[in-house]
């Protein structure tokens, strides 16, 4: 066992404590360097995270339009089908004029028997609505220009007409 004097570990002690100091001198400038690394990281991440936003906005965004245009679409086709039940239960001679809202891409617009369809163009290809009647209607094309069209639906004996006016 060896023994030491208290002067002796003050001065290992002292020298200890330079020796902290300089190593922590020497770890400053790495610190440095590791916090630019952590905020490049960061800004890394942030900009994948933007990017990620960004396709799921455009997707949703284009989801949304075909979904609105579709709907736009069942709507016609409900409305002419409600029309046309209702002029053929107010018997022969009755007449109603209704306003429709035709989407953007309607390719087809008919009405056959007891079926109302709209054929649309979406992103997601070709896409047919229909509505059906309890009344038999006859047949007529109609237009497929996009916005308002106002319909004349009349009935007369066992059909119901549906014309453009």
């Amino acid at each position: 066992m060896q023994v030491k004097n208290i002067s002796d570990l003050q001065k290992e002690s002292s020298s200890a404590q330079d020796k902290t100091v300089v190593s922590g001198n020497k770890n400053s400038g790495q610190m440095g360097s590791t916090a630019g690394q952590v905020s490049i990281e960061y800004l890394v991440m942030v900009a994948f995270l933007l990017v990620v936003v960004a396709v799921l906005s455009v997707y949703s965004f284009s989801y949304l339009g075909q979904t609105v245009s579709i709907q736009k679409a069942q709507n016609a086709t409900d409305k002419i089908a409600n029309a046309a039940n209702s002029v053929a239960a107010l018997g022969s001679g009755s007449t109603a004029i209704i306003q429709v809202e035709f989407p953007s891409g309607v390719q087809s617009a008919s009405i056959t028997g007891r079926q109302i369809t709209l054929t649309i163009q979406t992103g997601a290809g070709l896409n047919s609505v229909s509505s059906y009647t309890d009344a038999n209607i006859s047949q007529t094309s109609l237009s497929t220009q996009a916005g308002f069209h106002n319909l004349s639906i009349a009935s007369s004996d066992s059909n119901v007409v549906v014309t453009e006016v």
